[in-house]
């Protein structure tokens, strides 16, 4: 009679998971930038396109609410519903856009980087077959990242609407509070990039729905989340960085009165020049095109590494 195997001496299987060559994710990223840059420029060109008219669509709003009580005792009380859904189509439409420009990055580079040497135009076009797939992809992020956001300010609300008024000392715990709430979605929307800002890729080289690339981008990063991790935080950084020095130097050359976003100063926009809010609109334009041209390359070097990576995982 044959001997039964014992299960626990079966020997436990181990998933092994190779590890990612940075130096290959680095070179293949760098050809993809250097024999397509000026097409990926074009694109990239819409993108900043989209982020001045979103910038200043923002801007145009937080004026009409500053002047809001000057309006009211001038009789233009009908107004405001029609600032706000002319607002609200604009941003709407741009929005759309963004989105349409995100599908087509991620298919330029990926057919860049397969060799193809892919024209603009029929970029556009192939992506916006797939617009649909795209956009619900991004929508379920953004309800993942609205309830993230929901679950940390919501507890938060009722306190720091208590300090309003406070001395100084709760002022400079709501300023801290609010900084490490900022610090703390950045680290969050990085995180969520890194673990689902593949699914554009799988929708189109996969042929994948939205939940199904949003499977597909998850799974990707395991066990290599904090070299990708690593890759987008260089990048961001960097370019922070440069647009930074970039506007430090225009400003310090032209004396424009450029407001600061992260401070209040933004909802006193008749305080800054017109000059200024233009160039910050202009600033924010130009980091994301300098994201997208460094990004994007990055990101569908990545893509493939990954890709291949996750095919030759064994079991030991």
């Amino acid at each position: 009679m044959a001997e039964k195997e014992n299960p626990s001496k079966t020997p436990r299987k181990i998933t092994v998971y190779p590890k990612l060559k940075m130096g290959q994710v680095f070179h293949a990223s760098w050809l993809t930038f250097k024999d397509h840059w000026s097409r990926l420029l074009a694109i990239q060109g819409i993108a900043g396109g989209v982020v001045l008219g979103l910038y200043f669509v923002f801007t145009a709003v937080l004026r009409y609410i500053n002047k809001y009580p000057e309006l009211l005792q001038g009789g233009y009380r009908d107004e405001l519903p029609l600032v706000v859904g002319a607002a609200g189509v604009v941003t709407i439409a741009l929005l759309i856009t963004y989105v349409w420009i995100i599908a087509a990055s991620a298919l330029f580079v990926y057919r860049a980087g397969s060799g193809e040497e892919p024209k603009v135009g029929t970029v556009l076009r192939d992506s916006w077959r797939g617009i649909g797939h795209i956009f619900l992809y991004y929508l379920l992020i953004a309800l993942v990242l609205g309830f993230v956001i929901a679950v940390i300010a919501i507890p938060l609300a009722p306190y720091l609407y208590s300090l309003r008024n406070a001395e100084d000392a709760r002022i400079l715990l709501l300023v801290l509070i609010v900084l490490l709430g900022f610090a703390g979605f950045r680290i969050v929307s990085w995180w969520l990039w890194v673990k689902l800002g593949f699914g554009p890729f799988a929708v189109f080289a996969e042929k994948k729905d939205a939940f199904k690339a949003l499977s597909r981008s998850w799974k990707l990063s395991v066990k290599n989340f904090w070299r990708v991790f690593g890759v987008l935080v260089a990048i961001q950084v960097g370019v922070y960085i440069f647009t930074r020095i970039l506007a430090f130097v225009v400003n310090l050359g032209t004396r424009l009165e450029i407001p600061d976003l992260l401070s209040a100063d933004i909802f006193n926009l008749d305080a800054a020049s017109t000059q200024g809010l233009v160039f910050m609109g202009i600033l924010a334009a130009g980091f994301q095109v300098i994201r997208g041209l460094t990004l994007w390359p990055a990101w569908g070097s990545l893509y493939k590494q990954l890709g291949k990576l996750s095919n030759k995982k064994s079991d030991r």
